[in-house]
């Protein structure tokens, strides 16, 4: 095993440990559950703010139809710019924050990007950190993009496939319920892009808990 391949999986390992202490803590967190095995993808994990920063810039870039974001630390005004850019060009640009980042969804919202937060009740965080390209390639993982977030020694994962088109709906329902009206979607595709299989495991309030 190489050096950064053990970091990851030490990395990974410490991200699922804390889950678990988090739903054992916080019961009431664990509302509903939803996964389903997506075979077919292409993976690559990214170590260090570098590789996934890199990526990051390479993706919003290189984005024909769509950018979905859902973040809870964003400051970086690079960023931002690139996808205020895009916004302009003609893509459709969607911002998901946490309710802590309203100074970086107001100044992407005067500049025309869609904007939401979530969850809407601001007693709650969302640290999700989600980005996802034309409803076929996601990024996601550990990493937050604030203004020191690049110096961090964290991991994320880059998904090409079915995978990714289920991050993206995984996006959408998110946007729905903090009050956007419609999000790009892409069928899952039958075109396989690599050989791993993946479970997207998310959780969502039972229907009794939506007001």
């Amino acid at each position: 095993m190489s050096y950064k391949s053990g970091n990851m999986r030490v990395t990974m390992r410490r991200l699922l440990i804390s889950t678990l202490v988090l739903l054992l803590v916080f019961p009431s967190l664990a509302f509903s559950y939803d996964s389903q095995e997506l075979p077919g993808n292409d993976v690559t994990p990214l170590i260090d703010g570098t590789n996934i920063f890199n990526q990051v810039h390479s993706m919003i870039q290189e984005a024909k139809k769509a950018i979905h974001l859902e973040m809870y630390e964003f400051q970086q005004i690079s960023i931002a710019d690139e996808l205020i850019a895009k916004k302009k060009a003609g893509l459709e640009v969607q911002v998901l924050l946490d309710q802590s980042s309203h100074d970086m969804g107001n100044y992407l919202s005067r500049k025309g990007v869609e904007v939401k937060y979530y969850p809407p009740d601001a007693s709650k965080i969302n640290h999700v950190k989600l980005l996802s390209v034309d409803g076929n390639l996601s990024l996601i993982g550990g990493m937050n993009w604030g203004n020191h977030s690049p110096m961090n020694h964290d991991a994320d994962i880059l998904i090409k496939g079915p995978a990714a088109n289920d991050i993206n709906t995984i996006f959408e329902k998110d946007w729905l319920y903090s009050g956007g009206k419609s999000s790009y979607t892409t069928p899952i595709p039958l075109t396989t892009f690599g050989t791993h299989t993946i479970s997207n495991l998310t959780t969502f309030r039972k229907t009794a808990d939506i007001k």
